[in-house]
């Protein structure tokens, strides 16, 4: 693998794509300021670890106010745009009447309301993706405490950790352009939120997504050590993460494998893992390690809209993902919560054969799911343990 990441990072990647990428996101100022990056010394730099250690997993944050915020990266759609105050927001409300979480999306300095319906049109697992892999570093450079430190970052850094597959050792000029642009768009975007703690106490949010701490890559001042002229990005993960020290530690172990889905042909795969990986840690010390939820509830929470027109393809395809996470290690064996009971087995019948009303019997039917072996031994020993939800 480090053979591999070598020759990856030893492709020469051109100055002139370089600039033109930045021209054409951010406009002929930053493309004027991309030029520099042919002239200067260097300075030598490392890949991130992650990316050096290659791990099967990732550990990122599973607290309430950063699962809302994946919920709100998800999709543009439901955004509500104000093209007066050139702001677009999308506000989710916590379970129980415990607060409300704000994202929106704002021009920054030098930029127009273009630039926050680009942001819109990014917003999807992709970009989620992305957001999880800058938390897991920032998790794994600075620690849980000091997750909102810079830390420094390369594009293909965040390519090698989602996954991404390589044309000839080397990911394209569209991939880099792609998670440069996710970069963007996280820097447009600001949380607010009122949140009551379970013992009452009520914390109040404000503060940017994600902050790039210089617009363009000082690569007139930083390359890697033997290989091209690699632009290297600053930055820093909003006080958000730091402002409710309640949640600072509930942290969950995210397999790889949800990063590598295909985010198209296997967004059913990509958002019931991705879920199910923070329902594991939320219930790790409870129920006997066993997750129970209902496929309705599920579905709604990994994001997941039901074809209620072709409701037997809806259920095809989520339980053949469902299958496709057990064999890939991704989740632990699950089964339907069939009641022993003549009803029980009279609503297990009608969802199988498909009679009258019978997907609000399967939305309503509870599952449950095994916590598989690799997150069992990660939340029952070492510094997880103690860290409860």
């Amino acid at each position: 693998m480090e053979q591999e990441l070598t020759t990856a990072y030893a492709i020469e990647w051109s100055t002139q794509a370089v600039d033109n990428r930045l021209l054409s996101f951010q406009g002929a100022e930053m493309g004027a300021e991309a030029a520099r990056l042919t002239h200067g010394r260097h300075k030598h730099f490392t890949p991130t670890a992650l990316v050096t250690k290659n791990p099967s997993v990732i550990k990122v944050r599973s607290d309430q106010l950063t699962l809302r915020i994946l919920s709100g990266l998800l999709d543009g759609k439901k955004y509500t745009r104000c093209l007066e105050h050139r702001v677009a927001t999308y506000t989710m409300s916590l379970p129980k009447s415990r607060g409300i979480v704000s994202l929106s999306f704002s021009p920054r300095d030098e930029e127009s309301w273009d630039h926050v319906l680009a942001s819109l049109d990014a917003l999807g697992d992709e970009l989620v993706d992305t957001f999880l892999v800058l938390l897991a570093i920032a998790l794994d450079t600075n620690g849980a405490e000091y997750i909102t430190l810079p830390f420094a970052i390369t594009l293909d850094d965040i390519l090698a950790i989602r996954q991404k597959k390589k044309s000839k050792g080397s990911y394209s000029a569209r991939q880099r352009q792609d998670v440069l642009e996710d970069l963007y768009a996280l820097a447009r975007a600001s949380v607010s939120a009122t949140i009551t703690l379970p013992q009452g106490k009520q914390r109040d949010i404000e503060s940017p997504l994600l902050e790039m701490l210089t617009d363009c890559p000082l690569a007139e001042t930083e390359t890697r050590v033997g290989f091209a002229r690699w632009p290297v990005y600053h930055l820093k993960i909003g006080n958000w993460a730091t402002m409710i020290p309640e949640h600072q530690h509930q942290i969950a172990v995210l397999a790889r494998q949800v990063l590598r889905y295909h985010a198209k042909k296997q967004r059913h795969e990509k958002r019931l893992g991705r879920y199910l990986t923070m329902l594991y840690r939320i219930n790790a010390h409870k129920h006997e390690d066993r997750v129970k939820v209902s496929m309705g509830v599920l579905l709604e929470h990994a994001g997941i809209a039901p074809d209620l027109n072709h409701p037997g393809r809806t259920l095809e395809a989520i339980e053949s993902a469902l299958e496709q996470l057990r064999t890939d290690g991704v989740i632990g064996p699950f089964v339907p919560q069939v009641e022993d009971s003549s009803r029980g087995r009279e609503i297990q019948k009608r969802i199988r054969e498909h009679a009258y009303h019978w997907w609000d019997d399967y939305r309503q039917q509870l599952w449950r799911f095994d916590l598989p072996d690799y997150l069992r031994e990660a939340y029952q020993s070492g510094p997880l343990r103690k860290t409860g939800v």
